[in-house]
């Protein structure tokens, strides 16, 4: 247990703590669904008064940028309702201590670093070509010849950003062009918008 447990973080505790812990093996495909119930946030459930909504709100901000393991520098890329309320909480997280696993790299890219460098062909695992999709995010790293050395022939879809924290566009990879269908059907990827095959 060297590794140690999980954080006191009320977001992205996951992302720190897998990049904390590593990656063996990566299949990306769709095991599941998640149903979404529109209209309602889901942190009110957490919270008895306006009060302890603001202030949950506000540490879940905060929590945001060490669990992300994010740089000073990334808040300039946000959207705007993000950006301004970022910048004065950034000093408080890093009094808290931001947490970046992988050296220079934020959690987010770290991930998917070493989700490539472990990535495998789920249909080797007998899962259907129609649920097999690895959407990949960072910036400034090319994947396409690992993919493709690993899966064989595939497709490489852009999309619109599926994440808010990011601004380019991201891509998504499927072995069979039916995985698209399968896209409204999870919920980090509702609203993104695939608008051109590369």
């Amino acid at each position: 247990m060297a590794i140690g447990g999980w954080h006191d973080l009320n977001i992205d505790e996951d992302l720190e703590f897998i990049t904390r812990y590593g990656v063996q093996a990566t299949a990306p495909a769709i095991i599941g669904f998640n149903h979404r119930v529109p209209d309602i946030n889901r942190e009110l459930r957490y919270t008895g008064n306006t009060f302890s909504y603001r202030l949950r709100m506000l540490r879940n901000k905060i929590d945001m940028i060490r669990g992300h393991g994010m740089k000073l520098s990334k808040i300039s890329t946000v959207p705007r309702q993000w950006k301004f309320s970022l910048y004065p909480l950034y000093p408080v997280a890093a009094l808290k201590g931001i947490y970046r696993n992988g050296g220079s790299l934020e959690n987010w890219g770290y991930l998917e670093s070493m989700m490539l460098r472990t990535l495998i062909d789920p249909e080797g695992l007998g899962v259907p070509k129609s649920w097999i999709l690895f959407p990949y995010y960072s910036r400034g790293v090319c994947p396409d010849d690992r993919v493709r050395s690993v899966w064989g022939k595939c497709y490489k879809i852009a999309c619109r950003e599926m994440y808010w924290w990011a601004n380019s566009p991201s891509v998504i990879y499927v072995k069979d062009l039916s995985a698209l269908d399968n896209l409204p059907k999870i919920s980090y990827l509702l609203g993104s918008e695939c608008f051109e095959k590369l």
